[in-house]
């Protein structure tokens, strides 16, 4: 019989999608043992930006808090490594979610009676709002967030809605990131509806109607799937291994790192674009020119951890977030124990404080005390905090147990023009380059679902 051939395949990069590629492509190769798969990461432990800080009995994400639960592959991979015991959704009370207009918190609509009392709009911009599916399409091909709400449902709902819901999402501007990249669906719903409210209300009636999905966590938090991985796949992780540069030599990938270089038949490079970008250069300078140009925002992830007894007004619900017409640094506040169970201990609230994006670009120039100090007074302005009498105001600093800082100064992609036109310029010229993969939330999504997705589409090009 034959001997099959030997073939190496190396990931770099273990974020949740290199982690999870290795996953899918260990699986795909579990009977050939002349396949050899190697995953390289730069830093002491693998996950990238989802990690889980554990202190005084608080637990506090670094990066994404959960997950929608409608992503049949995400389920699967967890079902893989046994974790469905683990899960957690989130509590009811989290469907709350609030804007803040002028330190007032004022409660999103979650429906057509709720946006009648609400008090976000006028009367004039509510029945805005249902006229909706009198807009005609459009066919404009680049078209904004901003400038599709604002089209299809006012002005106001652009500035109150889908200004805030982007930067709390991408911490990003509206008004540049695009509605085909960033909310693909939605576009949809207007081509086959003609409008956003007939998709909407024609996909509730339908008997096939998929549940609602729900917020979904870990016990111990979203670092508990990227344990998880790291221990089943330890002997394939080469942990604070830098790579320098990828080049090609004899029809192989040569991975050049700081110790060494090793060689790959199949070469998935899962970094972020402007990492990918410098190890490229010696491949292909016009690959590593396009990933350069791509954006990022910064972002200040600021945790408290108080007691839940020194509110005049008691936090509810998932949290809020802060419209840039509100010229505050802080993006919105995130109620971390109100929306997962064993965020905090009894009679404490966790919250999460974001800062920057690229609406306040500038934001590291501002120090660490500065930014803490900015967190607990947007806090104590919102909520206002009180003694042991009426009278007396507490320093909410002063009270707090814990508290917790995690800075990314290249946080998300940005997904706008340019973001589209070099992932298509780099489509064009990776197919000069057989076996060569380029993927990471700059590609294809940047929730934790897509990721996962993308991971697991790109472990099937793989092939002997």
């Amino acid at each position: 019989m034959e001997k099959l051939k030997d073939k190496n395949i190396i990931i770099i990069g273990g974020g949740i999608t290199g982690l999870t590629l290795l996953h899918f492509l260990r699986q795909k190769y579990a009977q050939r043992p002349e396949v050899t798969i190697s995953l390289f990461e730069k830093n002491i432990q693998a996950g990238g930006s989802i990690h889980t800080l554990e202190r005084s009995g608080a637990r506090f994400e670094c990066g994404p808090n959960g997950f929608l639960d409608n992503k049949e592959i995400t389920l699967r991979l967890i079902r893989d490594l046994s974790l469905n015991e683990e899960l957690v959704t989130a509590n009811e009370e989290s469907a709350l979610r609030s804007i803040s207009l002028n330190n007032r918190l004022h409660r999103l609509p979650t429906g057509p009676k709720d946006l009648w009392k609400s008090t976000l709009f006028n009367t004039y911009e509510k029945l805005r709002f249902f006229s909706e599916p009198l807009v005609g399409r459009s066919e404009k091909p680049a078209e904004s967030v901003y400038d599709f709400v604002k089209r299809r449902f006012g002005s106001r709902a652009a500035e109150y809605l889908a200004d805030p819901f982007v930067s709390g999402i991408y911490a990003g501007d509206a008004r540049n990131i695009l509605m085909k990249a960033a909310f693909p669906q939605v576009q949809q719903w207007e081509k086959d509806y003609g409008s956003v409210l007939k998709a909407m209300q024609a996909r509730k009636q339908s008997e096939v109607a998929p549940p609602m999905p729900k917020l979904t966590s870990f016990k111990r938090g979203m670092g508990q799937i990227i344990e998880t991985l790291s221990k089943k796949y330890e002997e394939n992780l080469r942990i604070k291994e830098t790579v320098i540069k990828v080049f090609h030599r004899q029809d192989r990938y040569v991975v050049g790192t700081e110790k060494e270089t090793f060689k790959a038949d199949e070469l998935f490079i899962c970094t972020p674009a402007y990492a990918s970008s410098g190890m490229l250069r010696s491949l292909d300078g016009e690959i590593a020119d396009d990933l350069a140009y791509m954006a990022y925002a910064p972002v200040v992830v600021l945790g408290l951890l108080v007691p839940d007894n020194i509110f005049d007004i008691k936090p509810e619900g998932f949290g809020y977030l802060i419209p840039s017409s509100q010229n505050k640094e802080i993006l919105g506040v995130l109620f971390e124990s109100n929306i997962f169970p064993y965020r905090a201990p009894k009679g404490h609230l966790l919250m999460r404080v974001i800062l920057g994006g690229v609406r306040y670009a500038d934001i590291f120039h501002k120090s660490k005390k500065e930014l803490m100090e900015m967190a607990f007074t947007e806090i104590e302005t919102t909520f206002h905090t009180r003694g042991s009498s009426p009278l007396t105001k507490i320093d909410l600093q002063k009270v707090a147990v814990e508290t917790f800082y995690i800075t990314w100064e290249k946080a998300i992609p940005q997904y706008d023009q340019v973001n589209a036109q070099m992932n298509a310029h780099i489509d064009l010229k990776l197919k000069r380059f057989r076996d060569l993969y380029l993927l990471g939330n700059y590609r294809s999504g940047v929730s934790f679902n897509d990721c996962i997705e993308s991971a697991f589409q790109y472990s099937q090009r793989s092939s002997l």
